[in-house]
């Protein structure tokens, strides 16, 4: 009901932007037609948290207080 009203109300606030709409696919795009040493894809290993970049990424930028 609330973007019903907003369409009629003209108000975009609750909506994408076509531009950020492109940016996503393409975004998303680069991700899918990237075949071998992606920049941006880190694998890592099957039952862990995450890759150990991001862990690197976190524990640089202090923001892992939780681990030892």
């Amino acid at each position: 009901m609330k973007l019903i009203e907003d369409v009629i109300l003209e108000d975009k606030t609750l909506f994408t932007s076509f531009d950020m709409l492109k940016e996503a696919w393409r975004i998303v795009d680069d991700l899918v037609n990237c075949k071998n040493n992606c920049p941006i894809v880190y694998k890592y290993k099957k039952n862990t948290n995450w890759p150990q970049a991001a862990y690197n990424l976190l524990k640089n930028d202090n923001k892992m207080v939780w681990i030892k």
